[in-house]
């Protein structure tokens, strides 16, 4: 994945007794945040939107091999403090240097984080679960590194020695801790299907908005892979909908698409229960011609002229055949004329005399962690197709989810990590 590398230095002062004791020695640590390129105060990531690369503030976390904070843990900066040295780095002021003690150290590096991340005392802070509050600011989105290697091993040098030992030298990748989801229209606008008798029954599916889903409402801060599979606290995600936002135009450039920031999450209990899984949501406006009803010689069709708002079309499949009904009464004759049992799905018509249609879309299907949402991914959903209706509701279904749905999407994962995903609605 794409990452920044912050590489962390350190140049120690003798201590005040005989300056053979590391532990009594005091250090001097310096940061160098290392980006792949830079344009002034941002990374060149052309898929990157400025607030994707904004670095607000960066703190630098010190602590013993027992995990505990110690003398310039939790130091944090501003980009002003740094000088842009050339080659794409930038060093940390001398006069700003961290004093620390000599000897070994995990060392973390973090930028833009929430104050309560910020605030870790211990290194167990940023190893256990934390809220995901936070992660996403108005300008800027949080990014963490795993544990400095090699673990710093301070050597003393002489106070005045403008050079660093090769052992006090340390790097660390810096993430973004989450990923971003966004959807663009492909090149059609509309999709029309031709089910029913005789083409009888034509709808057309017209994607607008979308939304995500299934949330995880914690994390763990320092990424954790076993055996290559991505872990996360738990299936614990925020119930609440999130409210819609119009679908990208066609053409729009990756760094300036409409999208969501969401957490990292991964389904611990592999029962791939819908609504706990991370998941997009596609709205679509549903335009249909004919209402099946029950005529003189049985199953026949008449004209939509338009929809009473806030009435309710009732909807069946039978195979490939979708029948639009007035009531559930309707429904049930069409049904019985057809000789077919079918459960009813009942749309509620808008204000404004339309109905939509909902597709729960869900990522990395064909990882070896099926389902998981990776920090520092960003998929971009091409909307492809559509193959039939979604769902009712923009809620998914607290069951387990079912391999055939009924949109074609394409997805690609940039860097960040950029996947571009193609999409059928209903496959």
């Amino acid at each position: 994945m794409a990452a920044m590398a912050a590489m962390v230095l350190a140049s120690c002062v003798m201590g005040s007794g005989t300056g053979n004791d590391e532990q009594s020695g005091k250090a001097r640590m310096n940061v160098v945040i290392s980006f792949p390129e830079t344009m002034g105060s941002r990374a060149a990531d052309t898929n990157a939107s400025d607030k994707d690369v904004a670095v607000e503030s960066v703190t630098v976390f010190v602590f013993d091999e027992d995990g505990n904070g110690v003398l310039g843990n939790g130091t944090s900066f501003v980009l002003g403090d740094f000088d842009n040295t050339g080659n794409n780095t930038y060093e940390l002021d001398p006069l700003k240097r961290i004093q620390t003690t000599a000897g070994p150290k995990h060392v973390y590096v973090g930028i833009n984080l929430p104050t309560a991340l910020k605030a870790a005392a211990n290194e167990s802070d940023l190893i256990e679960s934390a809220p995901t509050a936070g992660l996403v600011g108005d300008n800027s989105v949080a990014m963490l590194s795993g544990l400095a290697t090699p673990t710093l091993e301070a050597q003393q040098t002489d106070e005045d020695s403008e050079l660093t030992p090769a052992a006090n030298v340390v790097e660390a990748e810096v993430q973004r801790l989450v990923a971003k989801i966004a959807v663009t229209m492909g090149d059609d606008p509309s999709f029309t299907l031709n089910e029913g008798d005789v083409n009888e029954a034509t709808f057309t599916i017209t994607p607008d908005r979308f939304s995500v889903g299934g949330l995880a409402t914690t994390f763990y801060p320092v990424q954790r892979i076993t055996s290559g599979v991505l872990e996360t606290p738990g299936d614990a995600v925020d119930a609440a909908e999130v409210e819609m936002r119009d679908i990208n135009a066609n053409g729009t450039a990756v760094d300036e698409l409409e999208a969501f920031y969401v957490p990292e999450h991964a389904d611990m209990e592999r029962n791939y229960i819908q609504s706990a899984l991370t998941h997009v949501i596609v709205r679509a406006e549903v335009e249909f011609k004919k209402w099946a009803i029950v005529g003189s010689e049985g199953v026949d069709y008449e004209d939509v002229t338009s929809l009473t708002p806030e009435s309710s079309v009732f909807v069946f499949r039978n195979g490939d055949d979708t029948y639009f009904c007035k009531s559930a009464s309707v429904a049930t004759g069409v049904k019985n004329e057809l000789g077919v049992t079918a459960t009813n799905e009942v749309y509620a018509v808008d204000e404004n005399g339309k109905f939509y249609t909902y597709y729960h879309l869900f990522l990395n299907k064909d990882e070896p962690d099926m389902l998981a949402v990776w920090r520092n991914q960003f998929f971009d959903i091409s909307i492809t197709g559509a193959k039939g209706l979604g769902s009712v509701t923009p809620t998914a279904p607290d069951e387990p989810l079912v391999e055939t749905t009924y949109l074609e999407v394409s997805v690609d994962v940039l860097a960040w990590d950029y996947k571009a995903i193609d999409q059928i609605l209903g496959q």
